[in-house]
């Protein structure tokens, strides 16, 4: 499956505060889909399974679309020589820092660590067997989570 057509498919199914609010300097979006995949990665960890991995990427996915980035760009770059849980923990210390050195705005040069940490998580999941059959699996559920108001 094309990652910028997953991205696209699982932006239909997201409902929370904040949503695409970065345009106009909200940030709630953002800091949802981050926390989210912090928490993500603590089921990930406990629980490695296809489900857990799927909904790890849809807020990878999640955060990059806040960020006004295609999830294909994730592709690209080199990521840190980070283990899953190592990367996602230092990206919710990165983002810490948004609040506390950046007066809550999200700065070019933090843009760029956030998208770093979330290619280095990323690459990971990558390489989890079966990961496009994964990606469509997560589709098929989300939408059905949205149509029976599973959330």
């Amino acid at each position: 499956m094309d990652l910028n057509e997953y991205q696209n498919e699982v932006r239909q199914t997201a409902v929370y505060p904040g949503r695409n609010g970065f345009r106009n300097g909200d940030i709630s979006g953002i800091t949802y889909t981050i926390l989210g995949l912090i928490g993500g990665a603590g089921e990930l960890l406990y629980s490695f399974n296809e489900s857990e991995v799927g909904d790890n990427m849809w807020y990878i996915s999640q955060t990059t679309w806040e960020l006004l980035t295609p999830l294909t760009y994730l592709e690209q770059i080199k990521p840190y020589d980070y283990s899953y849980t190592e990367a996602v923990l230092m990206l919710g210390n990165v983002y810490k820092n948004v609040f506390g050195d950046d007066n809550s705005i999200i700065t070019s040069k933090r843009k760029k660590e956030i998208l770093k940490l979330l290619s280095t998580a990323f690459h990971h999941l990558m390489n989890t067997p079966n990961f496009e059959k994964i990606l469509v699996d997560n589709i098929y559920k989300l939408r059905e989570q949205k149509r029976v108001g599973g959330w």
